[in-house]
């Protein structure tokens, strides 16, 4: 029995346990799909990696038949779409529903379970250093298109780049050594794994099967235990962080296949090369993560950073998704790059995911990256994250007058189109100087899937939970009072009163906005 083969049985088998998988949320934009007939139908992508599908602008589900026509569907059995036999080209039926969607695969408790309740990983000081691998991993029927060196680049530029600002300087992250192509550039491939693409396009055991055998033919170009930093026998993601790049498209941008989802899991049955076993996933960190080459963004483009320093973020530091998978709200919307954030797009930019935004205050706040400032009462001016001086890496936590609960609080930022927040341009409109986030955070919750009691949930100053843009923001004009009798309110997910009160708000600025605690 060749590796391989054994490979799929042991990956097979453990698939049905079924290994933590987190992921990238679905493009939130606007594309098009194309008909055989040359139609063309602009949809948008819903969910994750366990369940997606997708809808007209105008919100009916719509499902690809047997003719390769995309049709609208009428209802699913569980995750199955039962068509209405129109296709998503014409006008659709009087009677059809709109907003529907599939089951969950997995039962929600299982699901829950399922997500481990990943501890994000706290270092002494914040201070982080690590490294990174892409395997550019390429099939039978499937080859690489981008060059070793265009990846090469984001490695050393763009991902290092972007959380050496998110941290406030404190994570330096690394190209790992390698003799694959241009040496030590933190790259092999593209490396051929010898059959056919499996087009999983969602959570599937065989993306651990591929993941692993790309990790084992990298192997020739890179000595593993040399990342093994503690000597403990594995070579954990806060060592050398392992990527593989899969020839083929990204399915949370989408359509078309072969495809992968985006997401960082473990290896089922990880194996041990050079004395070490890699793609483990333990305690804090995760085993390995992956997404597709290419992304659809109007056109073909290879993917974006937006995606992969998301994936970073579940695979080296265990930081939870915080989108709403289900749509049911848009969540924490695009303040957060393991939200909508992840596809931040600037003015400039040619496509989504070019400026993924900055963390949320309280993933820097958790990771240490930030300090953290306690008040009540008081006017304090607040600089803008993006800005990089000294007062933008501060954040507020918010302490009332009432009656504390542990592990439950409000952190208090400034938003705005700054640095990285450049990002947030499609969200923050015509008000680029954008506004206050007032974040609710419970950490008895281990991620965002509940709606009436999230991890971190965004106060939005216009009451509006569907929006996630910067009406949810506040500034002089736009939410007064932050109270335990106003709309958002600061009471306690208990109901109790917290005692926080935030008023005055003034003026977003280039620079900073003011606030005043305590009423």
């Amino acid at each position: 029995m060749n590796i391989l083969t054994r490979s799929f049985i042991v990956a097979l088998f453990f698939g049905l346990i079924l290994e933590e998988v987190q992921s990238a949320p679905a493009f939130p934009g606007i594309t098009q799909i194309v008909q055989p007939n040359g139609a063309v139908v602009a949809v948008r992508f819903k969910g994750d990696e366990w369940t997606h599908w997708v809808e007209t602008l105008d919100g009916f589900s719509i499902a690809k038949s047997e003719s390769d026509y995309w049709q609208y569907v009428r209802s699913y059995d569980e995750a199955t779409p039962v068509l209405s036999g129109i296709r998503a080209d014409h006008r659709p039926p009087v009677s059809l529903q709109r907003r529907i969607r599939p089951a969950t695969k997995l039962p929600g408790a299982l699901r829950n379970t399922n997500r481990r309740a990943q501890t994000p990983l706290r270092v002494p000081g914040g201070d982080f250093k690590g490294s990174v691998l892409f395997i550019l991993a390429e099939f039978t029927n499937r080859k690489g298109k981008y060059s070793q060196r265009s990846f090469a680049d984001f490695i050393k530029n763009d991902i290092a780049h972007y959380y050496k600002k998110a941290s406030n300087n404190k994570v330096k992250l690394t190209p790992a050594k390698e003799t694959h192509g241009s040496k030590n550039n933190g790259v092999i491939g593209w490396i051929n794994l010898g059959y056919r693409h499996p087009n999983t396009q969602g959570a599937n055991a065989r993306n651990g099967i591929l993941t692993r055998r790309a990790i084992i033919k990298a192997d020739q170009y890179i000595d593993f235990k040399a990342y093994d930093k503690n000597e403990d026998g594995y070579t954990d993601a806060d060592e050398l962080a392992v990527i593989v790049i899969v020839a083929g498209y990204e399915a949370a941008t989408t359509a078309k296949t072969p495809s992968v989802w985006g997401h960082a899991s473990d290896i089922p049955s990880p194996p041990k090369l050079d004395g070490v076993i890699v793609g483990a996933g333990r305690g804090n960190v995760m085993g390995y993560s992956q997404f597709g080459e290419i992304q659809v963004h109007g056109t073909e483009h290879q993917a974006t950073m937006g995606i992969m320093v998301h994936e970073i973020a579940h695979h080296i530091f265990g930081l939870p998704d915080l989108y709403d998978s289900d749509y049911s709200s848009a969540g924490i919307g695009a303040f957060c790059v393991m939200a909508a954030g992840t596809w931040g797009m600037a003015s400039t930019d040619a496509y989504a995911g070019q400026t993924p935004v900055l963390p949320s205050a309280w993933v820097r706040h958790t990771m240490g990256w930030v300090k953290t400032k306690t008040i009540t009462r008081g006017r304090r001016t607040i600089r803008a994250a993006g800005r990089s001086t000294s007062g933008a890496s501060t954040v507020y936590q918010s302490n009332g007058t009432g009656t504390t609960q542990a592990g439950e609080y409000f952190l208090v930022e400034y938003r705005n189109s700054s640095g990285y927040d450049k990002g947030l341009w499609s969200a923050l409109g015509n008000n680029t100087f954008g506004g206050i986030a007032i974040w609710h955070v419970d950490e008895s919750m281990s991620n965002n899937t509940d709606d009436t009691h999230r991890l971190v949930d965004l106060e939005e100053a216009d009451g509006d939970d569907s929006a996630g843009v910067v009406s949810n923001l506040w500034y002089s004009g736009n939410g007064s009072v932050f109270s335990k009798t106003a709309t958002p309110d600061s009471k306690r997910y208990d109901g109790v009163g917290s005692g926080v009160c935030i008023k005055n708000f003034s003026a977003a600025g280039k620079k900073s906005i003011k606030a005043t605690w305590g009423c």
